[in-house]
């Protein structure tokens, strides 16, 4: 028989911080663009961009 030790559960003080970025609040309405369309067996997709911000809707 082995015994595994099991590692100490940190404070909450001493988590390490992470490195995603933060969510950001959108503040604005956003404005949509056209920016392609895509064919693909029969179906049409199309890109939008918001004009204002990084933002893309596919529909």
């Amino acid at each position: 028989m082995s015994v595994i030790p099991v590692p100490a559960t940190p404070e909450p003080s001493e988590t390490p911080e992470t490195t995603t970025p933060p969510l950001r609040l959108v503040t604005h309405e956003h404005a949509w663009e056209l920016r392609s369309v895509e064919y693909d067996d029969a179906f049409e997709v199309r890109r939008y961009e918001c004009t204002d911000c990084d933002d893309v809707l596919y529909r």
